[in-house]
């Protein structure tokens, strides 16, 4: 239970994916409620609740003989002092939680706390059945007369055999457990209900039963119609009126479930991709690890038990992980923590272990991911980083400011009177290079930006995207005289954008329209504003982008598989445009889409939303 929505919504869907069934409770009163009609398997209460404090509940529950017996486990980000957990402890509390707790550590908390809580359960159960079963042969020495009704009343399978093995009593609960009636097995031994048995040793034990020992065992048996059975077996003297022995009775309880719940967590422990062990936790001594351990580190899981982990562990690693141990000593669990282990071939490999401890059975329970890989990744990203802004700061000054100089010098030049025509003309050639190398700069310095994931930079304005782009699409106009340029306008279109950003974009979808469209058909481009977003569309005839390239149009360093066939400098272009278009639109929460054919030509279409992501 959390009044905080998110916080619950949250936990329930870690429990939920743990394979937990969480029941939530935003309230105090509204979890006791919940708890008291239906007792769960446990409760994870926050200390810090609306209506009463989680303590009060605490409380309140293990008063209730409905819920006395409930694991509790508090939680709390504000309580959190030694005082507050001894406070929650005594209160009724089996573990107290300091929030935020990671998901993993939260679900091999609560794992631990219903392990021990069934490991409890069990023994209570096995104790009442103790109790129960003597009690029948109490009864039973007292007055055999009497023992066939008696024996009825019991709910667990009850056979009774003479001295020799023949079954001479069969009561209600083993009719239920094996699907025979009374006629159907009295004078048989109890191998036709355990077919599959080892018997070998059962003379051995029946004579340690004629001299006072009581028999327990896990038999594997099955049912009269060939389903399996697993029944926990308790086997007792049953002696006459005289006290000398008269036969065996023997009590059954059936551990189907259980033993199907421990077969499948041996299937998952020995399927499991990751490092899984059992240790003591003392001493850190292996008692059992999965076969993982054989592929990922080379050693035979035959080979691990008995020794310490510390053996295994990076010379340099070894504190930091006795670190770890000790604090598992104290009930606490650990959650990612990276160490190095030894390969069986002397190499390390770096492992993330998340673990948690079993105090009372003295173990912990410990699952190994290989992040070896992920690591060197890491510092491979790392390195490649400080190579991109070594770049970004080579691009800003060393680049810039010489093709500034020359920019500068052109445009002096030819502010000049007294030019003749060819000095005019190569002045004007020198200008347009160091702009065209101006705007090559810019996109490499956009796409080393947007590739280091901190995207190209944006500052928002109020702008009317109609007028920004007829100011583009006039300006293009002048330097593609000869083409057809038309625009059309829809709506209203004023929204938050980067001006400067959103004119880089229309100009590199215009420009590309009028590079590969047909020469002798226009270029449309529309803008239309629409209730949460206004678009950008540019269209153009001609022949369409190959179906093969679509999927990867929008990847930096692809131009295409046609792009070699378009003359001119702009056909040998470094092939960052469309996808410098496509993290501008991305970086305002947009998109940019393209459609393309032979018969409708190629369109690409700019989502500009009004608001802000």
């Amino acid at each position: 239970m959390d009044d905080h929505p998110a916080q619950r919504y949250l936990l329930t869907n870690v429990l939920r994916r743990a394979g937990f069934a969480p029941r939530e409770a935003s309230t105090g009163e509204e979890a006791l409620r919940l708890a008291l009609a239906e007792p769960p398997d446990l409760v994870l209460l926050d200390v810090k609740l609306p209506d009463i404090p989680g303590f009060e509940v605490s409380r309140r529950l293990r008063a209730h003989p409905a819920t006395a017996h409930v694991p509790i486990v508090q939680m709390s980000a504000a309580f959190t002092t030694s005082t507050d957990r001894v406070h929650g402890l005594q209160g009724g509390a089996d573990t107290f939680l300091v929030a935020p707790v990671d998901p993993d550590e939260l679900v091999a908390t609560l794992s631990t706390v219903l392990r021990r809580q069934s490991v409890s359960q069990e023994r209570a159960r096995q104790l009442e059945a103790e109790r129960s079963a003597r009690a029948e042969l109490e009864a039973l020495n007292a007055a055999l007369a009497g023992q066939a009704r008696i024996l009825e009343n019991v709910r667990d399978s009850v056979i009774v055999t003479d001295l020799e093995g023949r079954i001479t009593h069969w009561n209600v609960g083993a009719e239920a457990l094996f699907g025979y009636t009374a006629d159907e097995v009295l004078g048989h031994t109890p191998a036709l209900l355990y077919p599959e048995q080892d018997l070998s040793s059962l003379p051995e034990d029946l004579s340690r039963i004629l001299h006072g020992e009581d028999y327990r065992g896990e038999w594997k048996g099955r049912h009269r119609d060939g389903r399996e059975l697993w029944v926990d077996v308790r086997t007792t003297l049953l002696r006459g009126p005289g006290g000398a022995p008269a036969g065996f009775v023997g009590v059954g309880k059936d551990i189907t479930e259980r033993r199907r719940a421990e077969q499948e967590r041996d299937r998952f422990f020995v399927l499991s991709q990751e490092l899984l062990c059992i240790a003591d936790l003392a001493t850190g001594v292996v008692r059992r690890v999965n076969p993982a351990w054989e592929r990922l580190l080379g050693y035979a899981p035959a080979a691990l038990v008995g020794q310490r982990l510390r053996e295994l562990e990076h010379p340099e690693d070894q504190a930091a992980a006795a670190e770890e141990l000790a604090r598992l000593g104290q009930g606490q669990s650990t959650a990612r923590f990276e160490c190095r282990f030894r390969h069986a071939d002397g190499s390390y490999r770096w492992v993330s272990w998340n673990a948690a401890p079993d105090v009372e059975a003295g173990v912990l329970y410990a699952a190994g991911r290989d992040v070896t890989e992920q690591r060197r990744q890491a510092e491979a990203e790392r390195r490649r980083a400080e190579f991109e802004q070594q770049l970004i700061g080579i691009v800003s000054h060393d680049l810039r400011n010489p093709i500034a100089a020359i920019s500068l010098s052109a445009a002096t030049l030819l502010s000049r009177e007294g030019l003749d025509e060819r000095q005019r003309r190569v002045a004007g050639r020198v200008l347009s290079s160091a702009e065209r190398a101006n705007r090559l700069v810019r996109d490499l310095l956009d796409f080393t930006r947007a590739r280091m994931g901190s995207g190209i930079p944006i500052t928002r304005a109020s702008v009317d995207l109609h007028a920004l782009t007829q100011q583009v699409v006039d300006e293009l106009q002048v330097t593609h005289p000869g083409r057809a340029l038309h625009v059309h306008q829809e709506g209203e279109a004023t929204l938050l954008l980067d001006a400067d950003r959103a004119a880089q974009v229309i100009a590199n979808l215009v420009g590309n329209a009028l590079q590969h469209g047909a020469a002798d058909s226009g270029v449309q481009v529309c803008t239309r504003g629409l209730a949460d977003e206004v678009l950008l569309e540019v269209h153009n005839r001609g022949r369409p982008i190959p179906g093969a390239d679509l999927p990867y149009l929008f990847e930096p360093m692809r131009r295409g598989s046609d792009a070699g066939e378009d003359a001119g400098a702009a056909g040998k272009s470094v092939g960052l445009g469309l996808y410098i278009a496509q993290q501008i639109a991305l970086a305002h929460g947009g998109r940019v889409e393209v459609q393309s054919s032979e018969a409708g030509g190629t369109l690409f279409r700019v989502h500009w939303p009004r608001r802000a992501p």
